[in-house]
């Protein structure tokens, strides 16, 4: 699941030595939707019967796949440029939550803020492209809907299933001295699952074949 204002194509350079990975994007939010019904709303029914099933979340999405968990059953969670609970919220998302910014989140104020959050969220010239793409596919409620419930989940403790979690060094979004027990890529920002994917892919193919029955 990717990370907020991202796609599926933020995995495109994972390799990943599996022939049954499903790659999930964002759906618009009902009016008012729960985080808890958005997340079954996302289950596909390969994965309603998958016998042994790893969910992978890319920041926001590390979230949702969290909440997926609650609802069918899971072998494994691989956080990427993600958090375990609310406590791995950053100050300025605790601002946003405390004074309710989230009503100035749209597709307009995505666009304009680029410049001002992108370097800093990792985005580089190359991945531009891969923002334009979900800017424009993605419609105007979930914008706002995201980053509401991003800003306000209300986890604060660490989900009973098996957490993994990588994590970058330089990851603004999520601070690694909020996170408990990462593997860490040094200097890895938000959005190193595109940029550092061959290190990522290593990681998370060495998890997997740790538990012979994942690695088939």
């Amino acid at each position: 699941m990717p990370g907020f204002c991202c796609n599926s194509k933020i995995f495109e350079r994972l390799k990943l030595r599996s022939d049954h990975i499903i790659k999930l994007d964002w759906i618009t939010p009902e009016k008012k939707e729960s985080i808890q019904s958005y997340a079954a709303r996302l289950i596909t029914p390969k994965m309603r019967t998958a016998e042994e099933l790893v969910l992978i979340g890319h920041s926001f999405g590390g979230v949702v796949v969290q909440e997926m968990a609650r609802i069918i059953p899971v072998k494994k969670i691989i956080l990427i440029s993600s958090m375990a609970s609310r406590k791995g919220l950053s100050n300025w998302l605790h601002l946003v939550r405390n004074l309710r910014l989230d009503i100035w989140v749209h597709k307009f104020t995505m666009k304009g803020t680029f410049w001002m959050w992108g370097k800093g969220a990792g985005f580089t010239k190359e991945m531009k492209p891969l923002f334009k793409i979900a800017l424009k596919a993605y419609e105007n409620r979930y914008f706002r809907w995201s980053v509401k419930n991003l800003a306000g989940w209300k986890q604060l403790t660490q989900n009973d299933i098996h957490l993994v979690l990588i994590h970058g060094s330089k990851d603004p979004i999520f601070p690694i001295k909020k996170v408990q027990n990462p593997i860490i890529i040094k200097n890895g920002k938000h959005l190193m699952v595109y940029d550092r994917a061959d290190e990522i892919s290593k990681i998370i193919s060495d998890i997997l074949t740790k538990d012979t029955s994942l690695a088939r």
